[in-house]
């Protein structure tokens, strides 16, 4: 019964393996603990190969540790071939036992999330083993599995060993090992290295010894902090395990995987051995790999890769938005067929294709809301390093706009008599040579005949498209109130001038609706911004006028009691009251002027846009500002005054909010019947074409411009990213009250 369920287990791990792309599993035994691109691949093989030659044993294992996947060195250390590992839990391959031993890496990485190593003895094997293991987290940052790097060190602790016997042959086998091997002293310098450490910095020993590690110029400065902070963490019996990258003294760029650890913990006496590994090609290969990575999945054309039965096991960006999807794991492990689909005509050369070559055609394609779409696709095939046939590459150019123009041409070139549009010819002297019937409506406006030249201003038209050697179009409209879309067609080999109407009477009727309605909307938004204001105006002054001057009469009247003495044992208490008059006549201010700015009817738009700059931006906020008045403002209608300062209140929040400002001026002048108001930061910026919807912040900015727009005014932003920002505001001095009937 057991050995079912074991079996049935492994089916499941294999199966849930397999679903795992490739990218991912590679990439993450190369990068550590780096994130990896869910869906990552580019190609199999290469993965594949370079995890394969990585001479250290490499698993992934799920949170059970049971393995998904080992490289080909898991055979070396175990005996058994890569494919009868999976299923089967780590702990038993690696000590023996079916049980996580005391200080298990798997669970230290588990429980904290991040990187943990330890060192094995195999008393079985005698072998001793270094093992680090790293989680791989998802998009959300869980835990899904874990990835396990075994190194055999056992010629490592050899070597340690070795100290205390023989010098000669220590000596042989340090000065032989395939890893940099140095030692220091516990205060950093250089006591001894071997020839692969002379190999790699590109000099002599003498160079190397009795120097300080971070005096050897091949560090960068700026990483020399860390790497001192890491060295006393050594001296304190901590083990490190990093990758540095130098520069040599060859001036040539070398990644190191050094392990280094405390082999003399004697205080002053201590001694710290360094091995390092060169890793560069194996860098370059990670480099390589992500270069070619980013670059298919930022293309603009969609690429999607597939296996030989056609179940796709990559595609990018660019796919998933072509057709409709929001994640990448809705359409892996799915059949292409059900993306676009092969003609029958096709199958043949599909077949044949498929033993390599490559494939250009036009098929149609399917969204996920199931609506068609052609595409042109452009199919290779993927050979491994045998020359044998791995994967299907397919990039796609979207080609519906292009098929709609040749349907639109493909109707054009009818027999004009047929066509229920106008079609018009003229000749080399523009001389109109044909007609069909729908086209009589265009004559009668032109006042023409077949025989005859249409007027000057029509021919100057026909005249431009055939030099330019392009199409062009125009609206014409005729004298029974019907409006059409003219193409003007040169045919320059044949020297004449097709003319293809297309009747769009409707559709200016709905464009025209809809800037009815849009006015109507510019209308609605400035009235309710006025009659708003209005209303805050009332309120405050009811606020002034009803309960301010109560509450401060009343307070008077306290104070002048307790000034009086004649209430001994009632003082307390009035000066409890007293102070709770002050209070609610400071929240009453408040509160008015957060309604209506009594500034801004008192002493004017001017002295208001002062105070505001003073109180609440370099007041509150302490951005400093700066105003500049011409002068020559005398007379501004009180709801323009009104609504340009809110705008201009609203305008200088977003800069508190969003533009990490210094500094903001405010330029106010008058420019002949209009008044410009000009708000300038020195913070971030933006991008204007950013802003052309009406959503989430920017709708703040698109009221502001739908309100002057409707009072005669404009509204201008001037910005870039890391530049600020300046918006202009430009406005009547007057409202004319006559748009708002006219919009009604």
């Amino acid at each position: 019964m057991r050995e079912g369920e074991e079996k049935h287990n492994q089916q499941v791990i294999k199966s849930e393996a397999h679903k795992t792309t490739k990218l991912e599993r590679v990439a993450s035994r190369l990068t550590g603990d780096r994130k990896v691109e869910q869906g990552t691949q580019f190609s199999d093989d290469v993965l594949e190969n370079i995890f394969d030659s990585i001479s250290d044993w490499v698993i992934l294992t799920d949170m059970k540790c049971r393995i998904l996947k080992s490289n080909l060195s898991g055979e070396r250390f175990t005996g058994v071939c890569p494919e009868d590992m999976i299923g089967k839990f780590c702990c038993k391959l690696v000590h023996g036992s079916t049980k996580h031993i005391s200080g298990c890496p798997f669970k230290e990485a588990i429980r904290t999330g991040r990187r943990a190593s330890t060192e094995l003895w195999i008393p079985q094997s005698g072998r001793c083993l270094a093992i680090t293991v790293d989680p791989i987290k998802d998009e959300k940052g869980k835990i899904k599995n874990a990835v396990h790097i075994i190194r055999d060190i056992t010629q490592q602790k050899k070597v340690e060993e070795s100290l205390k016997g023989s010098e000669e042959e220590f000596k042989s086998i340090f000065e032989h090992a395939n890893d940099g091997i140095a030692y220091l002293d516990s205060f950093g310098r250089i006591l001894d290295v071997n020839k692969k450490v002379e190999q790699i910095f590109g000099g002599s020993r003498g160079e190397l010894v009795n120097k300080h590690f971070t005096k050897l110029g091949i560090l960068s400065i700026k990483d020399i902090p860390k790497y001192i902070r890491m060295f006393q963490d050594i001296l304190k019996g901590k083990m490190a395990n990093v990758t540095v990258p130098i520069t040599n003294k060859e001036g040539r760029e070398v990644f190191l995987e050094c392990s280094a650890s405390l082999i003399k913990p004697d205080g002053e006496s201590a001694r710290i051995m360094v091995i390092a590994r060169d890793i560069t090609e194996r860098k370059k290969a990670e480099e390589e790999l992500r270069i070619k990575d980013k670059a298919i999945s930022t293309s603009i054309n969609a690429i999607a890769i597939a296996d030989l039965d056609g179940n796709l096991t990559y595609v990018n960006n660019a796919f998933i938005r072509m057709w409709g999807y929001n994640e990448i794991g809705e359409v892996l492990g799915r059949v292409a067929n059900h993306f676009w689909q092969v003609p029958e005509r096709l199958e043949g050369r599909m077949k044949a294709f498929r033993h390599g070559g490559g494939w250009i055609d036009e098929v149609p394609a399917q969204r996920r809301d199931g609506s068609l779409f052609a595409v042109q696709l452009s199919t290779s095939v993927i050979l491994n390093q045998i020359g044998k046939p791995c994967n299907i590459m397919t990039s796609f150019i979207d080609i519906t706009e292009r098929k709609k123009a040749e349907e639109e041409i493909t109707k054009l070139g009818q027999f004009p008599s047929e066509n229920p549009n106008p079609v018009l010819r003229l000749g080399k002297d523009w001389t109109i040579i044909y007609s069909n019937k729908a086209g009589f409506a265009i004559l009668e406006t032109l006042g023409r005949q077949v025989g005859e030249s249409p007027p000057e201003t029509f021919t100057q038209r026909v005249g431009k498209a055939v030099r330019s050697g392009h199409i062009s179009t125009f609206d014409f409209k005729c004298h029974d109130g019907r409006i059409f879309e003219l193409k003007l067609a040169p045919i320059l080999d044949m020297g004449y001038v097709n003319i293809y109407g297309l009747d769009i009477t409707k559709r200016k009727q709905v464009e025209e609706s809809l800037r009815e309605y849009h006015g109507q909307l510019q209308s609605l938004a400035s009235q309710l911004t006025l009659a708003e204001e209005r209303e805050r105006r009332r309120i405050a002054t009811a606020l002034h006028d009803q309960i301010s001057q109560p509450l401060a009469i009343s307070k008077i009247k306290i104070e002048e009691l307790l000034h009086s003495g004649a209430l001994d044992d009632s003082h307390k208490v009035l000066r409890d009251v007293r102070d709770w008059l002050s209070k609610a006549m400071m929240d009453t201010r408040l509160l008015t002027s957060d309604l209506c700015s009594p500034v801004l009817y008192e002493l004017g738009f001017e002295k208001a846009v002062a105070a505001w700059l003073d109180e609440e931006i370099q007041g509150k906020h302490n951005i400093r500002t700066e105003l500049s008045v011409d002068g020559k403002l005398k007379c501004l209608d009180d709801d323009i005054r009104a609504l340009l300062f809110r705008d201009v209140r609203e305008l200088l929040i977003n800069v508190v909010k969003h533009a990490q400002a210094k500094k903001v001026k405010v330029s106010i002048n008058k420019v002949n019947n209009m008044i410009q108001v000009r708000v300038e930061d020195d913070g971030i910026g933006f991008e204007p074409a950013g802003l052309s919807s009406a959503r989430g912040s920017a709708f703040g900015l698109f009221s502001i411009r739908e309100r002057l727009e409707h009072l005669g005014g404009c509204f201008e932003i001037d910005s870039a990213p890391g530049r600020g920002c300046g918006i202009t505001m430009l406005a009547p001095l007057k409202r004319d009250k006559a748009l708002d009937g006219e919009n009604k």
